[in-house]
């Protein structure tokens, strides 16, 4: 030990038993009230969207026409937003058939 330390050492050991005497014979503390209970409950209702709701909309007739020629590009193209939209269609579909029964009834 350092002769500062030795300097302070009883002076600070003093004060705290003087501290310790002093909270040991302090009235006591005020009752406290309890803390509140606070009670939560999840309630879990599945329900439909109004758009998966709705009825499908009706599949366009194919083109009875005369035939256009047109670039392989444009083909690849538009064949490519009817892959879309046929596996958005089959996403709402899956996603009605997991609507509960009194939401599709409606």
């Amino acid at each position: 030990m350092t002769a500062l330390s030795k300097r302070y050492l009883l002076p600070l050991t003093a004060m705290s038993i003087a501290m310790l005497s002093a909270c040991a014979s302090s009235p006591e503390r005020p009752a406290r009230a309890a803390d509140p209970v606070v009670s939560t409950t999840t309630v879990e209702i599945k329900v439909c969207p109004a758009e998966l709701q709705m009825l499908p909309i009706a599949a366009i007739a194919d083109y009875a026409g005369p035939a256009i020629r047109v670039p392989p590009v444009y083909l690849d193209w538009i064949s490519s937003h009817f892959r879309r939209e046929a596996l958005l269609d089959q996403r709402l579909s899956d996603a009605r058939g997991q609507c509960p029964a009194e939401a599709a009834a409606q």
